[in-house]
């Protein structure tokens, strides 16, 4: 069993997604514009997704969308190494089952709440049993 600790305030997070090679395939260009197109659109080619709930995702199509929109506690680079993402620092136990993430202040949600443990919490419950 792995504990997981998240240090900050108790209250609002996204998801745990990682980032790879998907957005740039897809033109986003993290500057919340995509190549050719306005600001805040993200397209992304085929059929719609099933779903834009991670917790409910099975399929692929319906993560390439996932994994663009929600961030998480930590991503992965172009070499598939794991970085900060709205953690900014992470540690892991002596015996490798409790990790403590400290988050990023200033970290919000579309309506302007901050992201909190809490929230991160409720996320990896959720995702444990979403229905």
């Amino acid at each position: 069993m792995v504990l997981l600790c998240i240090a900050g305030s108790l209250g609002a997070v996204r998801w745990l997604g990682a980032l790879g090679e998907l957005g740039s395939q897809a033109g986003w260009t993290g500057s919340g514009r995509t190549a050719g197109h306005e600001a805040g659109v993200l397209r992304l080619w085929g059929a719609d997704p099933v779903t834009l709930d991670p917790a409910l995702v099975t399929d692929a199509h319906s993560a390439e969308y996932v994994i663009e929109i929600f961030s998480g506690l930590v991503a992965l680079d172009e070499g598939l190494n794991v970085v900060p993402d709205i953690a900014e620092r992470w540690e892991v136990s002596a015996d490798g089952c409790t990790y403590t993430f400290k988050l990023r202040t200033g970290v919000c949600f579309h309506d302007g709440r901050e992201v909190t443990a809490r929230d991160f919490k409720y996320s990896l419950e959720r995702a444990c049993d979403p229905v």
